[in-house]
């Protein structure tokens, strides 16, 4: 619609995992929604993210989705951005967090939240060639109190084609 947008997915897939010794492991069907929705006030635009899954993982499809009993893993989370837009030039900062629920036969030194900020600016050098640059706060804890934090610091270019 005029000003924004709102826009929905479902996920379901049948997975059959096996191990290195080629032996079945999981047998379950993987499920996911999202609903993401986006308005923009001007130069301004705020987005906002939200998914929910079931043997889907968490950093990315099928990474971590089930414990080493082939039990799938929930997971959830959600993003928050804002990006403004200043000629050829957008700056923007965004936080989201991604949650993965332990199973009952995971140790507790498995990750369970990962969450992330990043501050970035991007210019339209050329038609489909923007310049980034983008610094982020990486956290990720375990259910046993765990934690480390990653800072990092970004740059180059991006080709739109």
């Amino acid at each position: 619609f005029d000003g924004g947008f709102v826009s929905t997915s479902f996920l379901t897939q049948k997975v059959d995992a096996v191990d290195t010794t080629k032996t079945l492991t999981a047998d379950y069907t993987a499920t996911g929604i999202d609903l993401t929705g986006q308005i923009n006030f001007g130069n301004l635009a705020l987005t906002g993210s939200y998914y929910q899954a079931k043997g889907l993982g968490q950093y990315s499809i099928f990474i971590d989705p089930v414990d080493a009993m082939g039990e799938e893993r929930d997971s959830d989370g959600f993003l928050v951005q804002a990006m403004y837009t200043a000629g050829k030039t957008r700056f923007g900062v965004n936080y989201g967090v991604s949650n993965l629920d332990n199973t009952a036969n995971d140790p507790t030194t498995t990750l369970d939240e990962k969450n992330k900020i990043t501050f970035g600016v991007y210019h339209q050098l050329a038609k489909g060639l923007t310049w980034t640059t983008e610094a982020s706060r990486v956290t990720a804890k375990n259910s046993a109190g765990g934690e480390i934090e990653n800072d990092v610091l970004n740059t180059g270019l991006i080709f739109f084609f």
